[in-house]
């Protein structure tokens, strides 16, 4: 319990000094804020539109609004969290200065991902739960605690298990030296989450690999608000392979760490 407080004052300190950066440069501040409303609002207004008189593969649009806020919550809680302390590692594998990180009394994949992410995300992260919480009233579904619960499970699964697979990525960066590009690819894949499983069921099966395991992350979530059965089989199988995936990609990091030399 001890360990946990302290790593949670850790994490606390970081993103008040992250926030802390953001605000002193209110310029640059605000802009943010607005460029994350006009993400949120184009992506809102292109399925808004496009499924005003057809279904988006076999999918309704109050379907969809609840798919699209899982993709909201999903992308801005990686942004919020995660994304900045990416970019600082890949730079840090660059410039030797990860070796700091290596050196301190606190576990380095924590420091690294724990440095916190600026407001507009939050607050985009936030209209992310209006968005799927108006799409489910649409559908006129009496949501269950269970149902809830078991949604906010998987959603916080499935934000740690894409964390994962892009800092599966960056350990590249160990073995091949520095390669800025693979943070680029990882959002690139992440972009397949804004829409459902069945999208992809016609590619080829070595798109799929890249494409399908994003599209669950946020298609099985979706499922348990707006499935008039609880997805029993479904919510199992995502739970336990995104866990072994976590746990697999924890070691591969302590592994990948002895082949790193400072300045790789």
């Amino acid at each position: 319990m001890n360990k946990f407080k302290r790593y949670l004052s850790i994490f606390y300190i970081l993103s008040r000094n992250s926030l802390s950066r953001d605000i002193s440069f209110r310029f640059s501040f605000f802009m943010s804020i607005f460029g994350g409303f006009c993400y949120v609002a184009l992506n809102f207004f292109i399925i808004f539109f496009l499924t005003q008189r057809v279904s988006l593969f076999g999918w309704t649009q109050k379907e969809m609004f609840v798919l699209l806020g899982s993709f909201y919550i999903l992308t801005y809680a990686m942004f919020l969290f995660f994304w900045r302390g990416f970019i600082n590692l890949i730079r840090g594998i660059r410039d030797g200065t990860f070796d700091y990180y290596l050196t301190r009394p606190v576990d380095s994949q924590f420091l690294i991902s724990a440095v916190g992410g600026g407001i507009h995300n939050l607050l985009a992260l936030i209209f992310g739960i209006f968005v799927v919480f108006y799409g489910v009233n649409l559908l006129q579904i009496n949501l269950s605690l269970f149902q809830i619960i078991a949604w906010a499970f998987a959603i916080i699964v499935s934000v740690v298990a894409c964390y994962s697979y892009v800092l599966l990525l960056i350990t590249l960066n160990f073995k091949y030296g520095y390669i800025e590009e693979v943070l680029d690819l990882g959002f690139s894949f992440q972009n397949a989450s804004k829409y459902p499983l069945d999208a992809f069921t016609k590619l080829p099966i070595y798109l799929l690999l890249f494409t399908l395991p994003f599209s669950a992350l946020t298609t099985i979530p979706t499922h348990i608000l707006i499935d008039t059965i609880f997805p029993t089989q479904m919510f199992v199988l995502f739970i336990g392979g995104s866990i072994l995936f976590i746990i697999l990609v924890r070691l591969i990091w302590l592994r990948s760490l002895k082949s790193y030399t400072s300045s790789s």
